[in-house]
């Protein structure tokens, strides 16, 4: 391998706390806590990424609905540039939520968030040519 290989970390963490004002009870569906980093390589044509996202237990609801669990995913990738005069050609390879964790969104209705988990395991393969 030739090229100069550098890493990066970045991270982000969301938060939101919402009230009904009326009540005084939480808002219904809000997004928890979340926090994501990432670490990625790169090293001349190659770049690889390793990606940790954990959302905290969503509690903080209304009396008509119930806590969302908390969850932590590990994403991955790799990708090759073929870099040419005329055009530029990468290929990549991602496999998300590694572990197949089973983890619902707290945005979602009460009565549908049971039967519409987040995604689990994937392998995304693919090619994306710039002419």
């Amino acid at each position: 391998m030739t090229g100069e290989r550098t890493l990066d970390l970045d991270g982000k963490v969301d938060l939101v706390h919402a009230d009904n004002l009326s009540t005084g009870e939480p808002l219904p569906r809000i997004a928890p806590t979340r926090a994501t980093v990432g670490l990625t390589v790169q090293q001349g044509a190659w770049t690889g990424r390793a990606e940790v996202q954990r959302s905290a237990r969503q509690s903080r609801v209304p009396s008509d609905d119930v806590a969302t669990p908390a969850w932590t995913m590990l994403n991955l990738s790799a990708s090759y540039r073929l870099a040419h005069a005329r055009h530029d050609v990468l290929v990549f390879a991602k496999l998300n939520n590694v572990g197949n964790t089973l983890a619902y969104n707290a945005s979602s209705v009460n009565t549908v968030r049971p039967l519409s988990p987040l995604p689990g395991r994937a392998l995304m393969l693919g090619v994306r040519a710039t002419f």
